[in-house]
């Protein structure tokens, strides 16, 4: 038996949504599904990692009509402090907020303070370069994740002045 056809797909999460796109490989052997955004967000702020997934497909001899449960885990995001910026990376299909505060240190002036809020959209990766020109930074991250408040800090040693 080969799947021919996706008749209906619905992802159950908190609620039903349907799915945004089905694709069946040429053999007939594998499905591709698009998840919306809005039930992924709809899933992390009621901190929930189960989506079950209602098919029916058209078969080349008959119908299937099955359910999956699907569970996934949220994967928290990384904060990378060097000399070469701060590398902030969202590994979640959800837009992240972060609040960076850079101090910049100078051997001959006074210290410059940076306040960034940046959004790293879904599994996207943010890099923040440091001034080269200061003798040493001082990094702090701050964020919520899953309802935790974290928050990431770091001195880094530069070459600059």
């Amino acid at each position: 038996m080969r799947v021919v056809g996706v008749e209906s797909c619905v992802l159950l999460g908190l609620r039903p949504h349907n799915c945004t796109s089905t694709h069946v490989s040429e053999l007939g052997d594998a499905i591709c599904l698009g998840v919306p955004m809005e039930l992924y967000e709809e899933l992390y702020e009621a901190r929930y990692n189960l989506i079950v997934v209602k098919l029916t497909l058209r078969l080349d001899k008959g119908r299937l009509v099955a359910s999956y449960p699907f569970r996934f885990p949220w994967i928290p995001p990384s904060v990378a402090i060097g000399d070469g910026g701060v590398l902030i990376s969202n590994k979640a299909p959800v837009a992240l907020r972060f609040n960076v505060t850079i101090t910049h240190f100078y051997r001959n002036g006074p210290s410059i303070k940076e306040q960034l809020s940046l959004v790293a959209g879904p599994l996207e990766s943010i890099n923040v370069p440091l001034d080269s020109r200061a003798s040493r930074a001082y990094v702090v991250v701050k964020y919520s994740f899953m309802g935790v408040e974290v928050m990431r800090a770091g001195r880094v040693e530069l070459r600059g002045d």
